[in-house]
């Protein structure tokens, strides 16, 4: 009888090419994942940020028509109301009712769209309450009715399935849709 005795004869120790190549589609697809995970928490970070800086603006036109601040350079202004406008590009534009800007920002990136109901909200001088300019005319919204309210809603352009809406009711307080 022989015996065999050379070391290192037997199966060979280490990965083949297959055990190789699913090891690292194992590896991408967890690496996608919290990749997709990421840009979505990203996306809605944004939205969140960009609501906030919305209302917070919103409340100071508010308190601009409540405390009827007059814009810089002007005297003894007899305010009826403070004029918000918005573009779908998230420019939001105060005006008096003259017209005389108090101040204009770009509130959101660009990767959000922004809508806005009525296309023009107002904030009556010392109370505050909403409304909308039909033509020239001045309609505050009704508080007793049916709780008529504006909208202003951003939606996100990348992935277009998320969006945060924010309501103005007629008494002028703001809140975020739930």
């Amino acid at each position: 009888m022989i015996y065999d005795l050379r070391i290192g004869q037997g199966k060979k120790s280490g990965f083949t090419f297959i055990e190789l190549l699913i090891s690292i589609s194992i590896i991408m697809l967890l690496v996608g994942g919290v990749m997709a995970s990421f840009n979505s928490f990203a996306v809605k970070n944004k939205l969140d940020n960009a609501k906030e800086e919305v209302m917070s603006n919103l409340r100071l036109a508010r308190s601009y028509a409540v405390s009827m601040q007059g814009a810089e350079g002007t005297t003894g202004s007899n305010l009826k109301y403070v004029k918000v406008e918005m573009n779908t590009n998230g420019v939001m534009t105060v005006m008096m009712d003259s017209d005389e800007e108090y101040f204009s920002r770009d509130l959101t990136p660009a990767e959000m769209t922004v809508a806005m109901t009525p296309t023009s909200l107002l904030f009556g001088a010392y109370e505050g309450k909403a409304g909308s300019l039909l033509g020239s005319d001045i309609e505050f919204f009704d508080i007793s009715g049916v709780g008529e309210t504006a909208a202003i809603k951003l939606t996100d352009t990348i992935f277009g399935t998320d969006s945060r809406t924010i309501i103005v009711n007629a008494a002028g307080v703001i809140n975020e849709q739930k």
